[in-house]
Protein backbone atom coordinates (compact mmCIF):
# COMPACT_ATOMS: atom_id res chain seq x y z
CA UNK A 1 0.00 0.00 0.00
CA UNK A 2 1.14 4.09 -0.90
CA UNK A 3 -1.29 5.56 0.96
CA UNK A 4 0.70 8.05 3.57
CA UNK A 5 3.77 10.52 3.00
CA UNK A 6 6.92 8.78 4.24
CA UNK A 7 9.83 9.84 5.62
CA UNK A 8 11.85 7.30 4.31
CA UNK A 9 14.78 7.47 7.11
CA UNK A 10 12.79 8.00 9.97
CA UNK A 11 15.45 7.83 12.90
CA UNK A 12 16.44 9.96 15.94
CA UNK A 13 19.32 11.59 13.87
CA UNK A 14 17.03 13.15 11.86
CA UNK A 15 14.99 14.85 14.86
CA UNK A 16 15.66 18.23 15.74
CA UNK A 17 14.24 19.01 19.47
CA UNK A 18 14.63 22.90 20.65
CA UNK A 19 13.99 23.14 24.55
CA UNK A 20 12.32 26.18 25.97
CA UNK A 21 12.13 26.97 29.60
CA UNK A 22 8.78 28.70 29.24
CA UNK A 23 6.99 26.61 26.34
CA UNK A 24 6.45 23.38 25.33
CA UNK A 25 9.82 22.16 23.37
CA UNK A 26 9.76 22.43 19.52
CA UNK A 27 10.17 19.39 17.38
CA UNK A 28 11.74 19.11 13.62
CA UNK A 29 12.05 16.58 11.49
CA UNK A 30 14.67 17.02 8.75
CA UNK A 31 16.56 15.19 5.47
CA UNK A 32 13.27 14.77 3.69
CA UNK A 33 15.43 13.50 0.40
CA UNK A 34 13.96 9.70 0.89
CA UNK A 35 10.55 11.15 1.30
CA UNK A 36 7.96 8.92 -1.00
CA UNK A 37 4.26 7.65 -0.73
CA UNK A 38 4.95 4.79 1.37
CA UNK A 39 2.45 2.34 3.40
CA UNK A 40 0.91 3.24 7.12
CA UNK A 41 3.05 2.32 9.67
CA UNK A 42 6.41 2.41 7.58
CA UNK A 43 8.61 5.15 9.60
CA UNK A 44 7.06 4.35 13.19
CA UNK A 45 8.41 1.15 12.50
CA UNK A 46 11.45 1.69 11.51
CA UNK A 47 12.09 4.66 14.39
CA UNK A 48 11.50 1.74 16.73
CA UNK A 49 13.82 -0.22 15.39
CA UNK A 50 16.96 0.95 16.83
CA UNK A 51 15.52 1.41 20.35
CA UNK A 52 13.80 -2.58 19.73
CA UNK A 53 17.14 -3.63 18.76
CA UNK A 54 18.91 -2.09 21.90
CA UNK A 55 16.15 -3.44 23.86
CA UNK A 56 17.38 -7.39 22.73
CA UNK A 57 21.47 -6.49 23.33
CA UNK A 58 20.50 -5.20 26.84
CA UNK A 59 18.05 -8.46 27.47
CA UNK A 60 20.88 -10.53 26.21
CA UNK A 61 23.39 -9.58 28.59
CA UNK A 62 20.83 -9.95 30.75
CA UNK A 63 20.05 -5.97 31.79
CA UNK A 64 16.50 -7.09 31.86
CA UNK A 65 15.87 -3.44 34.23
CA UNK A 66 17.17 -1.56 31.02
CA UNK A 67 15.33 -3.90 28.49
CA UNK A 68 11.96 -3.18 30.15
CA UNK A 69 12.33 0.72 30.23
CA UNK A 70 13.17 0.75 26.49
CA UNK A 71 10.51 -1.97 25.55
CA UNK A 72 7.80 0.90 27.66
CA UNK A 73 8.68 3.64 26.28
CA UNK A 74 7.82 2.23 22.82
CA UNK A 75 4.83 1.31 24.32
CA UNK A 76 4.28 4.25 25.06
CA UNK A 77 5.06 5.43 21.74
CA UNK A 78 2.71 3.70 20.09
CA UNK A 79 -0.59 4.77 22.47
CA UNK A 80 0.53 8.32 21.69
CA UNK A 81 0.66 7.42 17.90
CA UNK A 82 -2.56 5.59 18.09
CA UNK A 83 -4.63 8.47 20.03
CA UNK A 84 -2.88 10.99 17.38
CA UNK A 85 -4.43 8.92 14.51
CA UNK A 86 -7.30 7.88 16.13
CA UNK A 87 -8.01 12.17 16.65
CA UNK A 88 -7.52 11.92 13.03
CA UNK A 89 -10.57 10.00 12.59
CA UNK A 90 -8.39 6.37 11.91
CA UNK A 91 -10.63 3.43 12.85
CA UNK A 92 -9.58 0.29 14.39
CA UNK A 93 -8.85 -1.69 11.71
CA UNK A 94 -6.72 1.10 10.37
CA UNK A 95 -4.51 0.95 13.60
CA UNK A 96 -4.32 -2.38 13.57
CA UNK A 97 -3.22 -2.39 9.95
CA UNK A 98 -0.77 0.37 10.45
CA UNK A 99 0.84 -1.37 13.56
CA UNK A 100 1.45 -4.64 11.85
CA UNK A 101 2.95 -2.73 8.99
CA UNK A 102 5.33 -1.20 11.45
CA UNK A 103 6.22 -4.39 13.22
CA UNK A 104 7.51 -5.83 9.95
CA UNK A 105 9.43 -2.84 8.38
CA UNK A 106 11.02 -2.95 12.05
CA UNK A 107 11.79 -6.47 11.96
CA UNK A 108 13.18 -5.83 8.54
CA UNK A 109 15.51 -2.93 9.64
CA UNK A 110 16.66 -5.29 12.45
CA UNK A 111 17.37 -8.03 10.20
CA UNK A 112 18.16 -6.62 7.13
CA UNK A 113 20.84 -3.36 8.28
CA UNK A 114 21.54 -4.49 11.31
CA UNK A 115 22.17 -8.23 11.38
CA UNK A 116 22.86 -8.84 7.92
CA UNK A 117 24.54 -5.65 6.95
CA UNK A 118 26.50 -5.40 10.55
CA UNK A 119 24.87 -1.67 10.61
CA UNK A 120 25.34 -0.30 13.40
CA UNK A 121 26.59 -3.48 15.65
CA UNK A 122 29.61 -1.35 17.46
CA UNK A 123 27.23 1.06 19.00
CA UNK A 124 24.61 -1.52 20.22
CA UNK A 125 25.17 -2.12 23.75
CA UNK A 126 26.87 -5.85 23.15
CA UNK A 127 30.29 -5.81 24.47
CA UNK A 128 29.31 -8.06 27.54
CA UNK A 129 27.12 -10.66 25.88
CA UNK A 130 28.49 -13.69 25.96
CA UNK A 131 27.02 -17.66 24.62
CA UNK A 132 26.05 -18.30 28.47
CA UNK A 133 23.29 -15.31 28.37
CA UNK A 134 21.51 -17.03 25.75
Amino acid sequence: RRDVLTHGDAQSFNILVEASPSEDPRVCICDWKNSMAGPPGRDPGIFQSWPIACACAHAARGRNAEAIAIIETSEEFWLVYSDFLQKGGKDEDYLVSCFRSAMGWNGFQIFLGYYMCGIFIDQLPLQEATQENY
